[in-house]
């Protein structure tokens, strides 16, 4: 059985011939410049440790407060360009997840949001 060759694409901006990627953000590091390029696939090189990381639901909540210091405990040593550009925010941390609210009377109250995506036609017999 013969595999089939993706299509070469062409760069937009020199249109020169290229082979296609299965990384999606290889267009837009290239973009970024030799230096800052060569900062993102030092990360990308420890992208499994960062993942394992982040699966856990603590480390998780941590990494949006502040992900300097999330990276660092999980042993990534972060380049230098991009630690200049993590900022910590625990605002962002605290907006995800559950939200919970005190009413008057003392009950507290936890809102859970239920998403149902559906195709147009589906969505036509849901409204009956």
């Amino acid at each position: 059985m013969a595999t089939r060759e993706r299509p070469r694409r062409k760069d937009r901006r020199t249109g020169d011939d290229h082979p296609p990627t299965n990384r999606p953000f290889d267009e837009v590091v290239a973009r970024l410049g030799p230096s800052l390029g060569a900062e993102f696939e030092q990360l990308r090189q420890v992208e499994g440790r960062i993942l394992e990381g982040l699966s856990d639901p603590r480390t998780a909540k941590e990494f949006l407060a502040d992900p300097a210091r999330a990276l660092a405990a999980m042993g990534v040593e972060v380049p230098p360009i991009i630690g200049k550009r993590l900022k910590s925010d625990p605002v962002i941390a605290n907006a995800v997840g559950p939200r919970r609210f005190r009413l008057p009377d003392g009950q507290v109250v936890t809102a859970r949001v239920n998403v149902r995506v559906t195709n147009g036609r589906m969505a036509d017999y849901a409204r009956d």
